[in-house]
Formats: C-alpha cells, sequence, structure tokens
C-alpha cells in the first residue's frame, strides 16, 4: 500500500510540473488549490528526523563525552548541583544534576554511541574511565530512549527504555535539559 501511495503522489507531483505552463491559463483560485497539493505532497515526501534521548544520571565526579560513529558531540557539560571543597584531606568534589540529552538524526542508518565517562575518586584522587558502546538504528521519525546507570560497583552501562519511563523521567523535574545535537555535524 505504502509503494502504491508513493508512486501516485510522484506520478501527481511529476503531471503537475510539467503542466506548469498551463497553469497560467487557469484562474487565480485554480492556481493556489494546485499550489497547496504541490505543498502538501512535498511535506507527506519528505522525511522525518529520528531522535534519541538519552538520560544520565546525576553522580559525583563524573566527565561525559560523547561520540557518534567517531565524531564527537557538543555541549556535554552536565549542569552543577554542588561543589564541595575538599576538606579533610579528599579531594575537591563536583556533584551533578541528573540530565539528559537530545540527539537528531537527519538521515537513517546505523549509528555507533560512544559515552566515555572518566570518574575521578574522592578520596585518592584517582581517574578510572568507562566507556559504552550503543548501536542505534534510525528510521524515519523514530524517537529512541536511552538510560546510563551503574551495573554494580564498578561499571556503566546504556540501555533502551520505553516511551513510557522516558516520560515520567521527563515530568519528574529531576532531569536537567542539556543542549541539542544533530547528527551528522556539520
Amino acid at each position: 500500500m505504502a509503494k502504491f501511495a508513493t508512486r501516485l503522489i510522484n506520478d501527481t507531483y511529476t503531471e503537475m510540473i510539467t503542466n506548469l505552463k498551463t497553469m497560467k491559463s487557469m484562474s487565480r483560485c485554480t492556481r493556489m488549490a494546485a499550489a497547496a497539493v504541490m505543498m502538501t505532497i512535498l511535506a507527506i515526501t519528505a522525511k522525518a528526523e529520528s531522535t534519541l534521548t538519552i538520560f544520565f544520571p546525576g553522580y559525583a565526579n563524573l566527565t561525559y563525552t560523547l561520540t557518534i560513529n567517531g565524531e564527537e558531540i557538543d555541549g556535554m557539560d552536565m549542569p552543577v548541583k554542588k561543589v564541595m571543597d575538599g576538606t579533610n584531606g579528599s579531594v575537591p568534589s563536583t556533584v551533578l544534576h541528573k540530565a539528559y540529552k537530545q540527539i537528531r538524526f537527519s538521515e537513517e542508518g546505523k549509528f555507533l554511541v560512544l559515552v566515555k565517562i572518566d570518574f575521578t575518586n574522592g578520596t585518592n584522587g584517582k581517574v578510572s574511565t568507562y566507556q559504552i558502546e550503543y548501536p542505534v538504528i534510525a528510521e524515519d521519525g523514530d524517537e529512541l530512549f536511552a538510560e546510563v546507570k551503574m551495573k554494580g560497583l564498578t561499571d556503566m552501562q546504556m540501555k533502551e527504555i520505553d516511551s513510557k519511563s522516558a516520560k515520567k523521567n521527563l515530568d519528574s523535574g529531576k532531569y536537567q535539559r542539556m543542549s541539542e545535537a544533530k547528527y551528522p555535524v556539520k
């Protein structure tokens, strides 16, 4: 059915373009109606962007780097909740708010999302690095949701979540919005 509709739209569009010369002899009202039909056809055939929303936890002393297919995405500065000065011999700590980032894919395809997380230990200052690879298949107009979470005490993971859980996260008011990104980066 979809192929038939697409072929019908393309045939109608082609016929209208070839008949533009005859449109001059049409009444103004008819020309406006024909133009409206052409705009509708163009709007239907345009592809919608896919969106990936990633939810990040609000832990202390984390630095995130996000790349898609090897291209680094800007705007990964997490909102700061509290800064502790490091009294009693500990390292200064920065506690982050929970946050989310939306990435808009302007084309369909398979993408590899890589999240690199640097964690600075608050007692000794040593940095541990976690790396999460998350494959994404973006199709026309998809809304995808994922969440970064702790896995045990020494690892992190990113899992897909459904739209109901994502809506719950957004409506809770606990997650702050980070700047939106577009891929491919231009």
